[in-house]
């Protein structure tokens, strides 16, 4: 089927057919591209359309579109609906984050008490039968009627499901993550998975997030409190005291030297020992005390504790570890200033790369911190005439900060004059939020004509 596949409209926009015929060549070729496109050059059909073209003939056999928003994912599924044309084309699923898919009834429940997943290995056969026979475009409304349906969990229920879907629309996380990646998948590296990373400016901020991870010493003296107040739980204290030690020492340090933070190139090592033990204790403890009161906050301190040392495995000279005093609180946190290694390393796990977005400028930038220096790009103009293009530049107003007060009244003259000139929709940006706030009233009563657009924010 997906040889025969046609684009859906009678003619391309302009340059859409070179990017797709790059997108194509690029996938052929295994090989990594960035490429800035402007908004209407119909990106998302322009990267999938080749991606499944390619998939027809073997050269894919999974295509993984990955996006940092839930809309883009709605724009997904309706692109591969239209490619579609009714008829069903390749199984695809969109992963949702677990969070947002268990069912409410479940969230507050132990695995062993949680009736979705007891029995699950039982009942996940024919609830996988059921659903890749009757749907082929997969998304969270139809997992969950199907997982109430046969009483699975819907999370499991759905990465289950993807073991058998060509397509896999998802969020960065499940590539680029080091905590939620998809190891069913990313265990070891494919050059039949193709990435299409929509979006990719965010990327950069997303991709320093995911290797940043914070430590609070209240937060682990309040746990320490807490479990003296019971019995039982010498254990845990004994293996909490020594992070809690070094931790109070460090605050001394930054205190005696009248310092609120401070940031080392160097790993605290001795704390990393001690977080570890901790956590190979507590692991096998909570297992062995499924009954325990403090659970919830005994839970959260590991998975502190873990996260930190799952993204301390990749410390290397492109991370920092930073002391800092808030409050009265000393957070002790790892992060990433440059990702790019990183990120590369995910990307090859699979055969080609394709990142794109509106604004990925400059380029080179992009390729840089993304991990893509031995990618290729490519630039499209915007498919818009541009000689319907007017740009009119008002040289007599100030809006550096200082002066953003008291240009106002001039800000308001101007925006309300042009709008009464031409009619039209007309979109505001304004410097903050702040600025928008003062702005805003004395804007809805200079505009009446342009109606509710301009209330003020709440």
């Amino acid at each position: 089927m997906l040889t025969k596949l046609k684009f859906p409209f009678p003619n391309y926009r302009q340059n859409q057919r070179e990017l797709a015929a790059v997108v194509y060549k690029t996938i052929l070729n295994q090989k990594k591209l960035f490429v800035q496109a402007p908004t209407g050059t119909g990106k998302t059909i322009s990267t999938i359309f080749p991606a499944l073209k390619a998939m027809g003939q073997g050269k894919v056999n999974r295509l993984f579109y990955l996006t940092a928003k839930q809309s883009t994912r709605q724009v997904a599924q309706d692109t591969l609906n239209l490619l579609a044309q009714s008829e069903p084309l390749v199984t695809t699923i969109t992963l949702t984050a677990k969070d947002q898919i268990t069912f409410e009834e479940e969230k507050d429940l132990a695995d062993e008490e949680n009736p979705y997943l007891l029995g699950y290995y039982d009942r996940i056969k024919p609830a996988l039968m059921d659903i890749l026979r009757n749907e082929w475009l997969i998304t969270k409304e139809l997992v969950c009627k199907y997982a109430r349906k046969h009483q699975v969990d819907p999370f499991e229920y759905s990465l289950d499901i993807s073991l058998f879907c060509s397509v896999i629309i998802c969020d960065y996380n499940y590539l680029f993550d080091p905590m939620v990646y998809l190891q069913r998948f990313f265990s070891k590296p494919d050059n039949s998975n193709c990435f299409l990373i929509d979006e990719a400016h965010n990327l950069v901020a997303r991709s320093r997030d995911m290797y940043t991870k914070e430590i609070s010493l209240q937060t682990l003296t309040t746990l320490k409190d807490k479990l003296k107040q019971t019995s039982g739980h010498r254990g845990l204290i004994n293996r909490l005291q020594p992070i809690i030690a070094t931790l109070t020492e460090l605050k001394q340090t930054l205190v005696k030297h009248h310092q609120p933070y401070l940031v080392m190139e160097d790993e605290l090592i001795a704390l990393a020992k001690s977080c570890r033990k901790f956590c190979d204790f507590t692991s096998n403890w909570l297992r062995e005390h499924p009954e325990e009161a403090l659970a919830e906050e005994i839970l959260t301190v590991f998975f502190d504790l873990y996260s930190y040392l799952k993204v301390g495995e990749f410390y290397d000279p492109s991370f920092r570890t930073k002391l800092s005093i808030e409050a009265d609180d000393l957070l002790v946190k790892i992060f990433c200033l440059n990702p790019s290694k990183l990120l590369a390393k995910s990307m090859a796990l699979g055969g080609s790369s394709i990142l794109f977005s509106a604004t990925l400028s400059p380029l080179a930038y992009y390729q840089e911190v993304l991990g893509g220096t031995d990618s290729l790009c490519y630039q499209l103009p915007s498919p818009f005439d541009q000689e319907r293009l007017g740009l009119v530049i008002t040289a007599n107003i100030a809006t550096t900060y200082r002066q953003r007060q008291a240009s106002l009244d001039a800000v308001v003259a101007t925006i309300a004059s042009l709008s009464q000139s031409k009619s039209g929709n007309y979109l505001v940006f304004l410097p903050s939020y702040a600025y928008l706030t003062r702005s805003s009233p004395p804007l809805t009563n200079a505009t009446p004509w342009l109606g509710p657009l301009f209330s003020s924010p709440k």
